[in-house]
């Protein structure tokens, strides 16, 4: 998650780029990008595009990762969280930072 100046920065970077360099992945990370704001009861409306991305259909998880939030379909962050906590993955990740 970016401030307006922080994403405003980013944006001026990107296109301070020449035309080969805004090409491939990079070109990626703005092209589906919108801007949300909460309604007046901190609510989100989401672009389609992302729901589809996002597999999101209904039900939704917000999960708080290392100083942003992500917005997972809930039953694809319970696979994901399967998946994930077994003990080689997490020993392994708490090496990776250092613990």
């Amino acid at each position: 998650v970016y401030t307006a100046d922080e994403w405003q920065t980013l944006s001026a970077n990107y296109n301070a780029l020449s035309i080969s360099q805004r090409s491939g992945a990079t070109s990626l990370i703005f092209m589906n990008a919108a801007e949300c704001s909460p309604d007046k009861q901190f609510r989100f409306a989401l672009t389609p595009f992302l729901l589809q991305y996002a597999g999101i259909d209904r039900e939704v998880m917000i999960v708080g990762r290392a100083g942003q939030a992500e917005i997972w379909d809930q039953a694809h962050y319970a696979a994901f969280e399967q998946e994930s906590l077994t003990p080689e993955k997490l020993l392994a990740s708490l090496e990776a930072i250092g613990l």
